[in-house]
């Protein structure tokens, strides 16, 4: 399958996004407090995870068609490539932070599992952002069974239909049990345990049966679609009646519209072409998983993280030294661990089967 280079725009500008939210203010200046203000208004920490599960679910299960029209779709073929993709940097972050903190306080990640155990967390951790991967992790453990295993039929109505309608109904059963319980937990349920974000990565998975059915919708309704569901978002995101659940549709249809977007018509448009095709928003995106995974234990062990600390700007220097350092990680690691593992991945002396 042809590599839409796109798509790794796309992702670079996922990855920074959540960055952008995470890190702290650069000096005292009026426009740097503006400036760290905007994603908070714009919500991109949502929109960049739910972009990466959108895009997630699109990619792997075009591959796994693609395998199993050719007749080389292989599920223990599948989880090792998977494995060798994700789980070395992931168990070497882990396993630094265990070091300087203890096992308690990364038990569940060891099992990916911290997306479900971490929900009652108050206290900062380093590594609570890799719900989304517990999430990712979840989603790759059974479709492979549902797209190899079962006819395309059935497995295009399970992620079209049944994933979805069961995600947004146990998302709604959540929010009658916290009007009636007070539950105080609900909308960090909503937001991190995984059959309510399966919504998106089905929505992806979804893209793929529609792209390969050739289907095609026209570019001003996506577009239209996303401004206004994203105008929605920022203009209800305050209010009382914006529950977790609308908020769990509404970034779902903006993120499955944007990679609908770059997937139909990215090349076709000079703008999109412009801003996701750009050697240096591509090479982002290419090292995007180092890019999320590292950042944050960074942040963290500098008490950039520390919610006492939550509007104090750092100084410009110590910060951009920081910045700098986030991004120098993410790149020797993709050149010195990932891509070489990669390289492995793709190896013809690597059993298909």
């Amino acid at each position: 399958m042809k590599r839409n280079t796109m798509l790794d725009g796309l992702r670079g500008y996922a990855a920074l996004a959540v960055l952008w939210i995470h890190f702290p203010q650069l000096g005292d200046s009026a426009f740097a407090a503006l400036f760290k203000k905007m994603p908070n208004w714009l919500d991109c920490g949502y929109l960049g995870v739910d972009i990466f599960f959108a895009l997630s679910g699109y990619l792997i299960t075009r591959i796994m068609l693609e395998e199993k029209r050719n007749g080389r779709g292989s599920v223990k073929y599948f989880y090792f490539k998977r494995f060798l993709r994700i789980a070395p940097i992931y168990y070497l972050t882990v396993a630094t932070v265990m070091c300087l903190t203890s096992w308690d306080s990364t038990r569940w990640c060891w099992f990916y599992l911290d997306n479900i155990f971490s929900i009652q967390r108050i206290d900062p951790h380093p590594l609570n952002h890799t719900w989304s991967l517990d999430v990712e992790q979840h989603f790759y453990l059974f479709w492979p069974l549902i797209v190899y295993l079962m006819d395309v039929k059935t497995s295009r109505r399970i992620v079209v239909w049944v994933i979805p309608c069961l995600a947004v109904v146990l998302a709604l059963s959540t929010e009658v049990l916290r009007n009636i319980t007070h539950y105080a937990y609900a909308h960090i349920v909503i937001y991190q345990v995984t059959p309510f974000r399966l919504l998106t990565l089905s929505l992806g998975a979804a893209l793929a049966y529609k792209e390969l059915e050739g289907w095609t919708i026209k570019r001003r309704w996506l577009g239209l679609g996303l401004l206004t569901i994203y105008g929605v978002i920022i203009a209800a995101k305050n209010l009382d009646q914006f529950r977790p659940t609308l908020k769990l549709l509404a970034f779902a249809g903006v993120s499955i519209m944007a990679v609908t977007y770059v997937v139909i018509h990215g090349f076709r448009s000079r703008i999109a072409f412009w801003c996701l095709g750009n050697k240096v928003i591509i090479f982002i995106g290419t090292i995007s998983y180092g890019l999320y995974l590292y950042h944050y234990p960074v942040l963290y062990f500098l008490q950039w993280t520390n919610p006492q600390r939550h509007g104090v700007p750092v100084p410009v220097t110590s910060g951009l030294l920081v910045l700098a350092l986030v991004f120098i990680i993410p790149v020797v690691s993709w050149f010195l661990l990932e891509r070489p593992l990669l390289r492995l991945k793709a190896s013809p002396r690597v059993p298909c089967a």
